[in-house]
């Protein structure tokens, strides 16, 4: 991911840095059940802060996070950093909500973020961008 965000073109949309985020979990080439598997365990270690998943962060800061934050403070400058740390924990929790099968989505077929990718990425650009509340 660090090297698809950092190789986006200047002119790159909010929609063209969320698609590259969420890449790994819309892909349908990476959406198997080891990795669906893997996203629970996300989801229970971010919910229980377990240690080793809290170890392996600053890796994840620095191979995704950061270059993900350069762009979206640059595009969207209304939104301070500390809310979008905020709304970025709260999208990796719905991917993992999403991946694990968890939401109820029958009316638009089985969870799969694959297969609701435009949806999630809709989704995720629409909770970036929404007015900051006090």
């Amino acid at each position: 991911q660090k090297v698809v965000l950092e190789n986006l073109p200047s002119g790159a949309t909010l929609r063209d840095v969320v698609g590259a985020w969420l890449a790994p979990a819309i892909d349908p080439e990476t959406t198997t059940p080891r990795i669906r598997q893997l996203w629970g365990l996300i989801q229970r270690g971010s919910i229980e802060r377990a240690p080793g998943l809290l170890a392996s962060v600053t890796t994840m800061d620095v191979n995704v996070v950061n270059p993900l934050f350069s762009w979206l403070i640059r595009l969207i400058p209304e939104v301070p950093p500390q809310v979008l740390r905020l709304r970025h924990d709260l999208v990796l929790g719905g991917i993992a909500s999403i991946m694990t099968g968890q939401p109820s989505l029958e009316a638009s077929g089985p969870p799969n973020a694959a297969s609701h990718g435009d949806a999630l990425i809709d989704w995720v650009v629409g909770g970036l961008t929404s007015p900051v509340t006090r």
